[in-house]
């Protein structure tokens, strides 16, 4: 199905970018990526996938908005704490973007859970803030051979990486043990808002490549 002349339009500025044009939005919009977790940097991540066209993005956390929340999680207001994260999102994404389909997990994703959510997306945007979360991510996408693109934050510095577990090293590779390391969470270590939008960003833009 050809775009419309509504998303030549909406994508037109991104369309002028060499190596993507008319195919490269096409490519974009088959694209299907699961975000997990909606704080920091997933909320941020989704923000610049919906907009940049990716069709169909999976969006899973759990728990509601907290106002502590605020100073680095643009995509929620102040009327909307406490509510679901999840629905927030969503709802903000077909606001943003309604030719953007979205599936929400709500809740914990144990092992199980985890593998079957992730199996239906072609790239994974691991936006969580603990290693025990992570370590579970890095193992689902090497059991199913998934890409996964890797975002960390922590007061005025970031990290972002891309493991490719079919054609080379993973998370565990570079951090062996990494599901037993200490966490230290924002309301721990502290995380201002321009280090996780420009990690959030970077995290983006690697997707974007990928599927292009």
């Amino acid at each position: 199905m050809p775009l419309s002349k509504e998303e030549l339009e909406r994508y037109s500025r991104q369309m002028l970018v060499p190596g993507i044009g008319t195919a490269g939005q096409e490519k974009l919009r088959a694209a299907k990526v699961a975000v997990v977790g909606l704080g920091g940097l997933g909320s941020a991540v989704l923000n610049y996938l919906a907009g940049a066209g990716v069709g169909e993005l999976g969006l899973a956390d759990h728990g509601g908005v907290e106002l502590s929340n605020l100073h680095r999680q643009f995509i929620y207001g102040t009327a909307e704490v406490g509510g679901l994260k999840t629905a927030l999102a969503a709802a903000h994404v077909s606001a943003l973007n309604p030719h953007v389909k979205t599936n929400v997990r709500e809740g914990w994703l144990e092992a199980g859970g985890l593998e079957e959510f992730l199996s239906g997306y072609d790239l994974v945007a691991d936006c969580t803030d603990n290693f025990k979360t992570r370590a579970a991510i890095n193992r689902a996408c090497f059991g199913l051979k998934k890409t996964c693109v890797f975002g960390a934050v922590s007061r005025l510095e970031g990290q972002v990486a891309v493991f490719e577990p079919h054609s080379g090293p993973c998370l565990e590779c570079l951090v062996p043990g990494v599901a037993g390391l200490p966490s230290r969470s924002p309301e721990e270590a502290g995380v201002t808002g321009p280090a996780a939008g420009a990690t959030a960003a970077l995290q983006a833009a690697e997707i974007m490549k990928l599927i292009l």
